[in-house]
């Protein structure tokens, strides 16, 4: 069994353009993720 911790930290608000992408790959990570971990026999 494999836990995955997924999150990001936003050190400086103000650069956005850092942090930006990272927040918005996240939803297509956590669906292929979940789609992934739903196939796998137990």
């Amino acid at each position: 069994m494999t836990v995955f911790l997924i999150g990001i930290r936003i050190n400086k608000w103000y650069k956005v353009n850092k942090w930006l992408p990272v927040f918005l790959a996240m939803p297509p990570m956590m669906k292929e993720l979940s789609q992934i971990s739903l196939n796998v026999p137990s």
